[in-house]
């Protein structure tokens, strides 16, 4: 007998991250370090689990669909999100 489990997985993306990279590497490295720092907060406070990061992106999971919108960012529930918006405080 098979068990199926129900699994939920959130992919992030600094859009334009390469031109980003190009034009301010320092601000980039802080921006790229405060996107992994929220996201990461937000999956483990609600039972989630980053499990990959990769340059300008994420990769998170959860064993339940539910708490995905419970923990992810405002910013990012829309779809998108101001790569700007990385850079303010």
């Amino acid at each position: 007998m098979s068990t199926i489990v129900e699994s939920a997985f959130l992919f992030t993306d600094i859009e334009g991250s390469t031109k980003l990279w190009e034009r301010n590497p320092h601000a980039m490295r802080a921006a790229l370090a405060r996107h992994d720092e929220i996201l990461t907060k937000a999956a483990n406070s609600h039972d989630g689990r980053v499990f990959k990061t990769i340059p300008s992106a994420t990769l998170s999971v959860w064993c339940s669909p539910a708490p995905t919108t419970l923990s992810t960012p405002p910013s990012t529930r829309s779809g998108r999100s101001s790569p700007g918006s990385l850079f303010s405080g």
